[in-house]
């Protein structure tokens, strides 16, 4: 299989846009939520121990044996930082500089998120935690759960988040979450970018233990590389803005080959409905406009933000997670669409008609999404016949590998 090296083009609203998409946990972040500063009480630490006896994953003292260098990480708390905060569903662990991360249902534990930059091409051959100190806390604490993702709007207020536990996870009775540290690594093409996440909280939520980690040393092994960087752009995104009038979007970089393009109106300055419309799909770019349902007069004049996604067909993995990218070829009957790689569960699936060839106004159409496929087709506007040419449609499946 071939490897890319990946370069990605993201506005800020586009990223938060795809990390609420795909799912709660997103491809290359976990998601993370502020400490909080209201008064609780504190741990009540037990006897210091070397961390070499939590048997936690993540913990190796020994460098690797292939030739390298390497960066160090300290980190350090005093017990006394630590504060317990009571809700309903148990309790919050918080410190100052931490924040708090897991998967909905799982123990909310804090995290501790470390950013190490390299100049130029580094190639990052493990992180390791090689030695610390850890206590026990002398009380048993029940963990509330993280709350499940809630809907925002700016015209609701936001809902109280429902946390409710995972029942397979609070009847373990080992660690959670078992390894001290993940780690992900990326690059601009003139520096490598590591961002480590460190648990200094590991919780047994069977039965409520706590062990508190107060410092460790991360050793960040790596070599450095000199030859030239090359990359193919896989993905891009942005945001654009049209009324119903067609508007160019120029990629910032050309892609090898024309990529599959989902887009999606962000905004309602105006008030008839519509829809996105899409054309002249190309290596460097498309055309891209608003486009209003039949009922109403057709005009669009005020400018809606439209955010897309352009990435390059294929399967993509990263951290346990499956995106697959592709087009189909459909008119108004339905089209099966068989993933190339399977998820273990029914994915996330967006599409967008991506042409123009018919110009009675359409929309696209899904049923029957499985971990396999799903079904689409070009549904016309219910002021038409019904029948449409075929169209082309790009759609992006996100979801956990199988």
């Amino acid at each position: 299989m071939k490897t890319h090296k990946l370069r990605v083009y993201v506005t800020p609203i586009l990223l938060l846009l795809v990390i609420l998409t795909i799912s709660p946990i997103n491809l290359w972040l976990p998601a993370i939520s502020k400490s909080v500063g209201n008064p609780g009480r504190q741990l009540k630490p037990g006897c210091i121990k070397d961390l070499s006896e939590l048997k936690a994953k993540g913990f190796s003292p020994s460098p690797p044996a292939a030739p390298h260098k390497t960066r160090r990480i300290n980190f350090q708390l005093n017990p006394k930082d630590y504060v317990i905060r009571e809700l309903k569903e148990g309790f919050l662990i918080d410190a100052p500089g931490l924040a708090r991360t897991s998967k909905p249902g799982a123990p909310e534990l804090p995290v501790k998120v470390f950013e190490v930059t390299f100049k130029g091409n580094v190639e990052i051959i493990d992180v390791k935690v090689v030695k610390g100190r850890y206590f026990e806390n002398l009380d048993k604490i029940p963990i509330a759960p993280c709350p499940e993702p809630v809907a925002w709007s700016p015209k609701k207020s936001i809902p109280t988040p429902w946390r409710k536990p995972d029942e397979k996870v609070y009847k373990m009775k080992k660690i959670y979450p078992g390894s001290l540290l993940k780690y992900s690594v990326g690059n601009d093409g003139k520096s490598t970018r590591l961002i480590v996440w460190f648990y200094p909280i590991q919780y047994v939520p069977a039965d409520g233990k706590i062990f508190v980690i107060t410092e460790a040393t991360i050793n960040v092994y790596y070599t450095e590389k000199t030859e030239t960087w090359e990359y193919e752009t896989l993905m891009q995104t942005g945001v654009a803005h049209a009324t119903d009038k067609w508007t160019r979007v120029t990629f910032q970089e050309p892609f090898s080959t024309t990529p599959v393009i989902v887009a999606q109106i962000m905004s309602e300055k105006g008030t008839d409905n519509c829809h996105i419309d899409l054309k002249n799909p190309s290596t460097t770019g498309f055309y891209v406009r608003v486009e209003e349902d039949l009922k109403e007069n057709g005009v669009h004049k005020v400018r809606e933000a439209i955010a897309w996604i352009a990435v390059l067909p294929g399967v993509y993995r990263s951290e346990g997670k499956t995106v697959v990218a592709g087009t189909i070829s459909a008119n108004q009957e339905w089209t099966h669409v068989s993933f190339p790689a399977n998820f273990n569960s029914t994915p996330v699936i967006i599409a967008t008609i991506m042409t123009e060839n018919g110009g009675d106004p359409c929309y696209v159409d899904m049923r029957n999404a499985t971990a396999t496929g799903f079904d689409v087709r070009v549904e016309e506007d219910p002021l038409k016949d019904g029948k449409h040419i075929k169209e082309k449609i790009g759609w992006i499946a996100f979801g956990e590998k199988a």
